[in-house]
């Protein structure tokens, strides 16, 4: 059985059912939920009534602080950015400079999300070497 997260209906529907004195386990039973996840819920969200709007709130808020920082700095960003400028590969980078500390998926990921300057990054077109060598 796969774990599924509460929805806010689910939780809607849990503070109403155990408002009529239902128990954890025919609360569980009504949703087609383990008794024990229910409990757990119930427990995590509980200041004297369970109340599933702040229950959600306090859910988000969880989730929000789960997550990790990330290893983006501008320092590092830098560092990238100038390599990327010299025309080095990502591979080439997180291989000798950062080796270790950044993959270059993660280099290619930033890129991607737009979180490195891509403005100045880039070869020079074969037009472009043309005219200069001219």
């Amino acid at each position: 059985m796969s774990y599924h997260y509460f929805t806010t209906c689910d939780r809607g529907r849990i503070e109403a059912l155990h408002k009529e004195g239902y128990s954890d386990r025919k609360i569980g039973t009504a949703m087609g939920r383990h008794h024990s996840s229910i409990s757990r819920e119930l427990g995590k969200n509980n200041d004297f009534v369970y109340v599933a709007e702040n229950a959600q709130q306090a859910y988000e808020a969880r989730r929000q602080n789960s997550k990790s920082a990330g290893k983006f700095t501008s320092e590092l960003a830098q560092v990238v950015e100038a390599k990327l400028a010299e025309t080095w590969s990502p591979e080439q980078i997180a291989s000798t400079v950062l080796r270790g500390f950044l993959s270059f998926k993660t280099i290619h990921t930033w890129l991607y999300q737009g979180m490195l300057n891509r403005g100045r990054l880039g070869c020079a077109s074969a037009e472009g070497q043309a005219s200069e060598a001219g």
